[in-house]
């Protein structure tokens, strides 16, 4: 059911996934049908942009990454405004409207919905849906930022899974069918394990832990709510699951030896 109905999502990530591959290989020519590969990702769903740190590569400088984002923009931007300014001014009022408004049922796991799940009142949804979505952002681009800066490319094979994961905290514009994504993704990141390789017994530890919270975490993304009924309703969700393979990736970004691949 989650694959059929996933089929945009599946067809999406490998657009984005192919389109930074193609961008490492190098080229003008391959380059720009990368770029433009990714273009259509995003225009075809909205989270893929999170991908947009597999172009990053600071061993070529501040100034080109810059401008090489700032022109992704401008084409993504020049994209929208095909039908005129006024669709795109419709287009965005209603993405902000339905990502502010999302679906309230134990099949979506975006940190909106989970907020208004477990929560009393609608006002309460709100305030708490605020708290985790200023933390959420605010741990993605720390995190990101360093992972930057540590390992100097953002197509490592971590910074990719962690932005895969982070798009699957977003709210959905309708029925949220991504995890297809995440299965998807977790093959990358099982494909990337390595042995912890640190001087510092704690880290090679934390390290341990977080590819164990993993494989706790993910089982439970993948088992349905249909056969969760006896559970709490915080537990019946995705959200908690995702959130710990969320978090345990991050670890693993910022435990990893910028020297090992």
């Amino acid at each position: 059911f989650e694959i059929e109905r996933g089929q945009w999502n599946a067809f999406v990530f490998v657009l984005a996934f192919g389109a930074v591959a193609l961008w490492r290989r190098g080229g003008t020519s391959t380059r720009l049908v990368s770029y433009s590969m990714f273009t259509l990702a995003v225009h075809l769903k909205i989270w893929p942009i999170f991908l947009v740190v597999g172009f990053v590569d600071l061993r070529e400088g501040c100034r080109k990454n810059i401008r090489r984002l700032s022109w992704l923009a401008l084409a993504n931007l020049s994209l929208l405004m095909v039908l005129g300014p006024q669709y795109f001014i419709i287009y965005l009022q209603s993405v902000i409207h339905k990502s502010g408004d999302p679906n309230v049922w134990l099949g979506d796991h975006s940190l909106l919905s989970f907020a208004r799940q477990v929560t009393d009142t609608p006002a309460a949804g709100r305030l708490l849906g605020t708290w985790l979505a200023f933390g959420f952002f605010s741990a993605w681009l720390a995190v990101t930022l360093v992972g930057l800066w540590r390992l100097k490319s953002g197509s490592h094979p971590l910074m990719l899974v962690f932005a895969v994961v982070a798009g699957m905290l977003l709210p959905a514009t309708s029925n949220d069918y991504k995890l297809v994504v995440l299965t998807m993704a977790m093959c990358l990141l099982w494909d990337s394990y390595r042995e912890p390789r640190t001087r510092l017994a704690w880290a090679g530890l934390m390290e341990t832990l977080a590819w164990l919270a993993i494989a706790f975490g993910y089982p439970f993304v993948v088992f349905s709510y249909r056969y969760k009924d006896a559970w709490p309703t915080m537990w019946k969700m995705n959200t908690p699951y995702i959130t710990i393979i969320f978090v345990a990736v991050a670890m693993l970004l910022l435990l990893r030896p910028p020297d090992v691949p």
